[in-house]
């Protein structure tokens, strides 16, 4: 799963109205014969000249509308404290916490292997074996015998208190709608309860940190899967959903739709959220969608980068591409606004890229 980001609107001449807009200040000629007459060698001299000037007033004419998805509201919170901006997210108080209907249907599985979706991207597999499913990780095996209307729990094994025992109780806690029993075999479930497991809707990011320590992780897999079925029990005897999402942890996933202008992108957002300060989950949003706009508008967003790269192209004669930054060759600055010293800040840079491709995004700079 992850954190997905796209772009799902944006000015299609979005560079050349930031050019010609730049141009205004100097030009009487109309705003749309400047876009239809300005050269790409000439839109790129524009642009180039807002960075040389700091004369970013004219980025406000670009506007883009992207969406996120996967990302915590650890994450959310952050983002939405960009004030330039338009933010719309999915809503707790009307939208439950729950299951995909569509996915219920038993014959869909027959015959195969698939993924079952569990915490933060992390998955199990469930297996199709006459009449019976096996789900499985590399400790645990239940073993569920299907009959009409109900399944049977035919076997359940495991060894110590692993994170693989923790991901399959965490499908177990849903599964059968109540506390886990001492013994699991012999139990009787709704058929209707196996099969839309399969397909959460919502679910919990698990911080990195806290991902690499077994112990750590199982303990937070067990109690995002508590409260998660308190928060069902809750709805299921008619506590409103806006009240019983109380008790639902910060890491639960969410998503939104953001509108922000070029300016605020350029000067506020990528510069924050790209910086190897920035939380690490916010900065794989900001990563991501660094590399969507610059496959939209690469000569708007080609000098675009952590704060690093911002501060450089202020105070340098001609502006760089975070590329050319990390060479490290040419740099003016003495120290970066994180107090990380000119010969550091490549090595910084590239600790960034390589903390991203670790956890499965890999971002070419």
């Amino acid at each position: 799963m992850g954190v997905k980001v796209e772009v799902v609107r944006y000015t299609v001449d979005g560079d050349r109205i930031v050019a010609a807009a730049a141009k205004r200040s100097l030009s009487r000629r109309d705003l749309d014969v400047q876009i239809a007459k300005m050269s790409d060698e000439e839109v790129d001299a524009w642009i180039r000249e807002t960075f040389k000037r700091q004369h970013f007033s004219p980025w406000e004419h670009s506007v883009y509308t992207w969406t996120v998805e996967g990302c915590s509201r650890v994450c959310s919170h952050q983002l939405v404290r960009h004030r330039i901006a338009s933010f719309t997210q999915l809503s707790l108080r009307y939208a439950k916490l729950g299951f995909d209907k569509r996915c219920l249907l038993p014959e869909l599985y027959k015959g195969k292997c698939i993924d079952l979706p569990v915490l933060s991207g992390r998955v199990l597999k469930a297996c199709w074996s006459g009449d019976s499913i096996r789900i499985f990780s590399n400790n645990s095996l239940l073993r569920l015998r299907v009959r009409e209307g109900y399944a049977l729990v035919d076997e359940y094994t495991r060894s110590g208190d692993s994170l693989d025992d923790s991901l399959v109780e965490s499908w177990l806690y849903d599964m059968i709608d109540g506390d886990i029993p001492e013994s699991l075999k012999g139990l009787r479930v709704p058929v209707r309860n196996v099969y839309r497991r399969y397909c959460r809707m919502i679910d919990f990011v698990i911080p990195p940190s806290i991902a690499s320590k077994k112990e750590a992780a199982s303990e937070f897999i067990r109690e995002t899967s508590r409260l998660f079925h308190v928060y069902r029990k809750m709805v299921s005897k008619g506590i409103p959903p806006e009240d019983a999402r109380f008790i639902i942890p910060m890491g639960v996933q969410t998503k939104l739709v953001i509108t922000m202008n070029a300016r605020e992108l350029i000067q506020s957002f990528l510069p924050l959220r790209m910086c190897t300060k920035a939380q690490w989950e916010i900065r794989i949003v900001a990563w991501l969608l660094w590399r969507k706009l610059l496959s939209i508008h690469p000569r708007l967003f080609k000098y675009a980068g952590p704060r690093c790269v911002f501060y450089e192209n202020a105070i340098r004669k001609e502006p760089i591409t975070l590329s050319e930054l990390i060479t490290g060759i040419g740099l003016v600055m003495e120290r970066c606004p994180e107090n990380i010293n000119r010969d550091g800040i490549p090595r910084c840079v590239r600790s960034n890229l390589f903390f991203l491709e670790k956890m499965g995004y890999r971002i070419d700079s």
